[in-house]
């Protein structure tokens, strides 16, 4: 379906995802919500589809609101290539609002650039990259193979419009700290909703909250690829995903909706991936468009806290038994190992989707400020005590 009221007043436009993510650019799920006066958008997205049928939607609304606040739960390409939406309406208030890290990364080519350089400092990105082209490219130069994707990613992305010069910075000194039940986040109100600030899938992520409708917008949260590298942060992800299950399991969220979940093609990758991986959904919420009532929003957020946290343990155990390792070598260890968490990650590797073992690697030794040693060429990493 493609626009789906998913509760009163709040409309999921569905984005596009495909397990060929080399040739089929991913684009975002985007929500529209009518606050009073006010319509808010949570990410914009990146398909023109979507864009048009958001103005029509807009449309029925626009006599009766005054108001229209984008609200980016982050600036990855596929979440914020429709911004100029905002120059084509005529409301008399307009916000563009994003957390204060994602002001500089509304330069989408150059913050994904710098996200390369960042994991480049851990390993030999290229060497076994899928594509041949860049392994070849990274023979002559790792620059060189850097610029090649970086042409590639602006070719892919051609059109998008990220507008930073009207973007807004919700400032990390203002965060104020909520609480809902015995849970607590830290973020910014707007209006009757909440901006909660985690700063997991990458360093501006949050998560929209109306607690009206118990209705919860997480993003990139709980999406199977994390963590991308050193963007993410692999134990904030179960940090976050256990504070929401909390949530959930004290009644203050019954509707969930992410960035990337589509029931038609989750269910076309699971019937697929357990014949060829053995990999099976923790349960029917992975599954689904939208996660709807209280025991499926715990069911969700457990899942993927779990998948996480199976994650970083198999890491930690491999780097501890290696001792002194490469993140190389610690992939290769991991290779080894038979979990349902890594063996989803593996059915999920480039060039399928946007994730890599390593990068899954490189996000635990960054979170665990693992001290980093060299050794002529090679990079190395000492296991973290405690």
């Amino acid at each position: 379906m493609t626009v789906q009221e998913i509760a009163p007043d709040v409309f999921r436009f569905a984005g596009w995802l495909s397990d060929n993510w080399a040739t089929e650019t991913p684009y975002c799920n985007t929500y529209l919500l009518r606050q009073g006066d006010d319509l808010v958008i949570y990410d914009t997205g990146a398909f023109r589809d979507i864009r048009q049928r958001m103005l029509e939607s807009i449309a029925s609304y626009q006599e009766r609101c005054r108001g229209l606040y984008v609200v980016l739960g982050h600036a990855h390409y596929d979440h914020c290539g429709n911004n100029d939406i905002l120059e084509e309406l005529p409301f008399a208030e307009k916000h563009l609002l994003v957390a204060e890290p994602g002001i500089a990364r509304l330069d989408v080519l150059a913050a994904d650039r710098a996200g390369v350089l960042e994991e480049m400092a851990y390993y030999d990105v290229f060497a076994h990259f899928p594509f041949r082209i860049l392994r070849l490219a990274n023979r002559i130069s790792p620059r060189l193979a850097l610029a090649l994707r970086g042409w590639a990613v602006a070719r892919a992305w051609k059109g998008v419009k990220p507008m930073p010069h009207l973007a807004e910075p919700l400032r990390l000194d203002q965060c104020q700290t909520f609480a809902f039940g015995d849970v607590q986040f830290q973020g910014w109100r707007l209006g009757n909703l909440y901006l909660f600030y985690d700063g997991a899938h990458v360093p501006e992520h949050c998560c929209l909250f109306d607690p009206e409708r118990r209705l919860l917008l997480v993003g990139d949260l709980t999406v199977e690829v994390n963590p991308e590298g050193t963007v993410s942060s692999l134990s904030a992800l179960i940090d976050y995903c256990d504070r929401f299950a909390r949530m959930a399991a004290q009644g203050h969220v019954e509707v969930v909706g992410d960035g990337h979940r589509s029931e038609v093609t989750f269910r076309q990758l699971f019937a697929k991936y357990r014949q060829e991986y053995g990999v099976e959904p923790f349960g029917e919420s992975q599954l689904a468009d939208v996660v709807n009532g209280k025991d499926m929003a715990v069911e969700f957020f457990q899942g993927f806290r779990d998948y996480y946290a199976s994650l970083r343990d198999a890491v930690i155990s491999a780097h501890e038994r290696l001792g002194i390792a490469s993140v190389e070598a610690i992939a290769a260890a991991l290779a080894e190992v038979d979990s349902p968490a890594l063996r989803l990650k593996r059915a999920l590797e480039l060039p399928r989707f946007p994730s890599l073992i390593r990068g899954c690697v490189t996000s635990v030794l960054k979170d665990r400020g693992c001290r980093r040693i060299q050794r002529g060429k090679e990079v190395l990493f000492e296991p973290a005590s405690g």
